[in-house]
């Protein structure tokens, strides 16, 4: 049927191109036969074998009350003989609609299930409309949903290719490239070998930067372009392109020297919004992957307060921009500024001030990945925000510092030097104990520790090594120190295994662990 529809609509141009009458029909037959042959193509590419059939019925109803209209068009039926026979003849198909979108509905794909409900949606409209003696407008309703349904389903099936291309070659690609880099370089990069489309950071943006601009500016572009487009093509039906050209331009908001906004220029502001996101994400992404490479330290690259500075930047640039292209004049944004300056500098001055404070913080005294304890919370720092600073506790929980607090607290960054922490476990032996074998005892035992994690870093610093110290002459026992270097964020699950390590060799070789005891006399006084 697409093969036909498409066959039809190139044939149809190639002959019947003299006779105006012929002319006007046969161009609106062909626009008639490319719109069904695009619905057709599109869920030939995107729908299962099983799914066809319940596809072509769900859109069967919309697409033959289109080609009714059109031949209502073809063969000029009054306009009093169309507000006889269409609402009607709507109503009917609205109901069929309604029907076999029941019937079928669990067996087409999720999108196409929105799209339909949409479409009925837009019939029950139509025919109101038509009930209400506007048959025109309810036409123009329709034809415009229809032009605009096979835009939606273009740019579905093109998404949808998209994604297969993104699973077939783009992930491939990306794991080969992945398997060429370092260690910590590839623990910074996991998310990304998950899903480009979904956990993307713009870790590959040399590799996934086509595929990025397709899927996060054109898209979307085409989307917002095909709103205006298909109404222009729908009033060109009709012959109101004119019309519909005055009605894009035309400024709906017009205060002189203040504001000038239309629909065009919305449309303007629509396509710089998304070409000045992916400007503001490819911006990030280079300068993430030039620190991932030239950072040396053992957090996260320090790439917050860019981040920051670059969305400042490009969306200062998109909204200065916008004012110009609205005809916002300099001197009315000058006044607004000045009015602005003076009410926010009182109203928010706590805001500005942990603004301030953030923007210290981001500099180099935090970064994100980053271990401190402050106040007793000791935990992983998620975000940096201008206001607040978030840190995971080791619960799971989080907590939000604001900067101003944290920044006036000595706080303790565990992981800014390294990422290692120094562990002193007290054990106490009996008098007697030979120190030097319980020394040599435990320090062999406790190097099971030193095996490294998923990530390939080593549990416990070996470079420091594993000590047992003397501290003091107890009441009961003989007090020693394990001392070692571990893993920050691992601290709580490695002292647990080297308490467990310590307590099974010192049982193992029968060393006695002492414990306080105390002896109690119970005098018996004879009675009197």
């Amino acid at each position: 049927m697409a093969g036909s529809v498409i066959l039809f609509a190139v044939v149809v141009m190639r002959l019947f191109m003299s006779h105006n009458f012929i002319l006007m029909a046969s161009k609106l037959l062909v626009e008639f036969a490319c719109l069904v042959g695009a619905v057709l193509m599109s869920l030939l590419i995107r729908a299962k074998g099983s799914q066809i059939k319940s596809c072509f019925v769900v859109y069967s109803p919309i697409l033959l009350m289109g080609f009714l209209i059109i031949m209502f068009r073809i063969i000029f039926i009054t306009n009093n003989l169309v507000e006889v026979l269409f609402p009607p003849v709507l109503l009917l198909f609205t109901i069929w609609q309604w029907f076999v979108m029941r019937r079928h509905k669990a067996k087409i794909p999720a999108s196409d299930t929105s799209y339909t409900l949409i479409s009925f949606a837009v019939m029950i409209v139509s025919c109101a409309a038509s009930w209400y003696g506007y048959s025109l407008l309810s036409v123009q309703i329709f034809i415009w949903w229809i032009f605009q349904l096979t835009a939606i389903q273009a740019i579905t099936c093109v998404n949808d290719m998209t994604k297969k291309y993104e699973i077939r070659y783009l992930m491939s690609k990306i794991r080969k490239h992945e398997k060429g880099i370092g260690t910590k370089a590839a623990g910074a990069l996991a998310l990304d070998i998950i899903s480009p489309s979904k956990k993307t950071k713009g870790n590959h943006i040399e590799i996934t930067w086509m595929y990025d601009l397709f899927n996060k500016t054109l898209v979307p572009l085409f989307i917002v372009l095909s709103i205006l487009f298909c109404v222009y093509l729908a009033a060109g039906i009709f012959d109101l392109t004119e019309s519909c050209k005055v009605v894009f331009y035309k400024n709906f908001i017009n205060i002189p020297d203040v504001c000038e906004l239309s629909l065009w220029k919305m449309l303007i502001v629509s396509v710089l919004l998304f070409i000045f996101r992916f400007v503001s994400y490819v911006s990030k992404a280079l300068y993430k992957k030039y620190r991932l490479s030239h950072d040396t330290g053992n957090g996260d690259a320090n790439i917050t307060l860019a981040n920051n500075l670059i969305s400042i930047v490009v969306w200062g640039a998109f909204f200065i921009f916008v004012l110009i292209l609205l005809h916002v004049p300099k001197s009315g944004i000058s006044i607004v500024t000045a009015g602005l300056a003076t009410g926010v500098g009182f109203a928010m001055k706590d805001v500005l001030e942990n603004f301030f404070y953030g923007m210290s913080l981001m500099t180099g005294r935090i970064r994100v990945g980053d271990f401190i304890e402050c106040d007793g919370i000791r935990g992983k720092v998620d975000s940096i925000t201008y206001q607040s600073t978030q840190v995971i506790t080791s619960d799971g929980c989080i907590i939000a510092f604001l900067n101003s607090s944290l920044f006036n607290k000595n706080f303790k960054n565990l992981t800014r030097n390294h990422g290692y922490e120094l562990v002193k476990l007290p054990i106490g032996v009996a008098y007697g104990a030979n120190i030097n074998e319980v020394r040599s005892l435990l320090v062999d035992a406790l190097a099971a520790l030193e095996k490294p994690n998923k990530e390939g870093i080593s549990q416990v610093d070996s470079a420091k090594g594993i000590s047992v110290i003397l501290d003091e002459f107890g009441d009961n026992s003989v007090n020693l120190y394990v001392i070692f270097w571990t893993l920050v964020e691992d601290k709580l699950r490695i002292c647990g295994e080297a308490k467990e390590i310590i307590y099974n060799t010192l049982t193992k070789n029968e060393i006695d662990i002492p414990f306080p005891q105390r002896t109690v006399y119970i005098k018996e006084f004879p009675q009197k």
